[in-house]
């Protein structure tokens, strides 16, 4: 029994969740009332919790997304502190990007990087080399006194969820010793930092175009079993979903009748024992074997003996590009991964912890 009652702040409970400091039995408790159970759940597992200290009562509700514009983004909208360093021989400036907070349906294709870097008193000139997700992509003698500007191209593939930016700006030792630099001078990589937007056109062809496919939303394709076995495929799908999507990204779920196949009528993540109507996935299975073939239907790929695990492949029903997995259990169950990372790329493969099979990509012709 609660001893003290708890207040409604806002909103009928199954819009708005309420979290309290109560007195259960004299004992001091938190109560959680939320309609959606999940969110509750997530938010006990949050960091956000440690924000509600020193407060009796404190409200809960659904994000929106912040209005940003679709043809160019800045580190200041996106809310990035300006990286800063003091540059003896060598420092780095860094910035992470979530792709998944960019506006819906566009991608990044290009970086324009703005560094500062103030002059040594020798007079020597800098050197600033842009790299993102590691890769070097440019480099420039930096401008005295001024601002300095990288024009760099993104790569097809090269940002997932993820863009890793990095300035790397190098000097001569005064000194002519690297071991020593009695002084630093400051270099900053600045908020009006750009990454340029183009619309996600075309269907997907990689793991890292379906962000852009899935941040207005997806629908998500479950078997009929899953209902009343939610905890087979809830840990495996709730890790893609939040992998590939944004938090706020709403979520349509679609149970398939036993026996039958998908059919997404939308951006999708399906989970079945056949593949989505209208796709012509290029991974083929027979009991316990998975075979892998090209375009030209050469097999490249021919294992047997799968009793557990999962593939997934990028698909496209129709109009629709989306994400298949199959099962290879025979009791329905999908593997979860420990070491999944937020970050899902086809390119980095390192990931993939023992009994997770790694994904075939699909190419969006068939």
């Amino acid at each position: 029994m609660i001893d003290s009652p708890v207040a409604t702040l806002a909103g009928p409970p199954p819009a708005f969740g309420t979290l309290a400091a109560v007195r259960i039995g004299g004992a001091p408790a938190l109560v959680v009332s939320d309609g959606n159970v999940v969110r509750a759940g997530l938010l006990l597992a949050g960091g956000s919790l440690a924000a509600t200290r020193g407060s009796a009562v404190a409200s809960v509700g659904d994000t929106t997304s912040i209005g940003l514009p679709t043809d160019r983004v800045t580190c200041d909208q996106l809310g990035i502190a300006p990286a800063q360093a003091e540059v003896f021989s060598r420092a780095d400036l860094s910035a992470v990007i979530d792709t998944r907070r960019l506006p819906g349906g566009t991608r990044p294709a290009r970086v324009l990087l703005d560094v500062i870097v103030a002059p040594d008193g020798a007079g020597a000139k800098a050197v600033v080399s842009g790299f993102v997700n590691e890769r070097l992509l440019g480099s420039t003698v930096a401008s005295s006194g001024e601002t300095t500007h990288l024009d760099l191209a993104l790569p097809d593939g090269l940002v997932g969820t993820n863009a890793n930016i990095r300035a790397e700006v190098q000097r001569d030792s005064a000194q002519g010793d690297c071991r020593f630099e009695p002084q630093g001078y400051p270099a900053q990589m600045l908020g009006s930092s750009t990454l340029v937007l183009t619309a996600a056109d075309g269907l997907a062809h990689d793991f890292s175009d379906l962000v852009a496919r899935w941040s207005n939303g997806l629908e998500v394709l479950l078997p009929a079993a899953a209902a009343d076995q939610p905890k087979l495929l809830l840990g495996l799908v709730a890790q893609v979903v939040s992998g590939l999507s944004p938090g706020n990204a709403p979520i349509r779920v679609t149970f398939v009748a036993p026996g039958g196949a998908p059919a997404p009528s939308g951006p999708f993540l399906a989970v079945s024992e056949q593949p989505p109507e209208g796709t012509g996935p290029r991974v083929r299975f027979d009991r316990g074997r998975v075979a892998v073939s090209d375009r030209s239907g050469r097999t490249l790929l021919d294992l047997g003996g799968f009793v557990t695990g999962a593939v997934a492949q990028v698909v496209t029903a129709g109009e629709q590009s989306g994400l298949w997995i199959k099962l290879l259990s025979s009791d329905g169950s999908a593997p979860v991964p420990p070491d999944l990372p937020p970050s899902i790329t086809a390119t980095s493969p390192s990931w993939i912890p023992p009994g997770w099979r790694w994904p075939c990509r699909q190419s969006a012709t068939q």
